[in-house]
């Protein structure tokens, strides 16, 4: 586990405790218990950037075949990435990093543990992260993925390859 999964999950851990606490407490208004679980669930999309290796959808990689290992790519070199390919990309166009658990699962397994810093640091960990085509991401199946998730991106007809060092 890295430190900075250990603090992301620290961080969580005081959020959810935070969360249960406005939750049981019928004076606070419902708006701002969404609000505060909004920010708090928030803070698992920038975990996911931490400097991890990610998987890598089979046709991004044969897309960069020869030029980029996906399997080695940080989001912070996206966009050097995709122009060499195409020089021209002003953005980022061609690949998405995407949570192969939709953010809303992980967090809904987050609110179903037990709060412990380590409970919620084995979910993190558990993330599977996926660079894929923007054209695969458009897709798939936004929100409430269930426990299947291999389906959700074979029903896609995007075959994910597991990163060799983490997978």
């Amino acid at each position: 586990m890295t430190k900075t999964t250990t603090a992301f999950a620290r961080l969580l851990a005081t959020g959810l405790e935070e969360l249960r606490a406005l939750e049981a407490d019928k004076s606070v208004p419902r708006r701002s218990v969404r609000n505060f679980e909004t920010s708090v669930s928030y803070n698992i999309r920038w975990m996911s950037l931490d400097g991890r290796f990610y998987d890598a959808s089979e046709a991004a990689i044969k897309l960069f075949e020869g030029k980029v290992d996906l399997h080695q790519l940080r989001y912070s070199d996206q966009l050097k990435a995709e122009r060499l390919l195409d020089p021209s990309v002003k953005k980022r166009s061609i690949l998405k990093l995407e949570h192969k658990t939709c953010v809303s699962d992980i967090w809904g397994q987050i609110k179903a543990s037990d709060g412990k810093v380590e409970t919620i640091a084995a979910i993190l960990n558990s993330m599977q992260i996926v660079w894929v085509l923007v054209e695969e991401d458009n897709r798939l199946q936004r929100f409430r993925r269930g426990d299947n998730h291999d389906a959700v991106y074979e029903a896609a007809g995007i075959k994910v390859v597991r990163n060799p060092v983490t997978g």
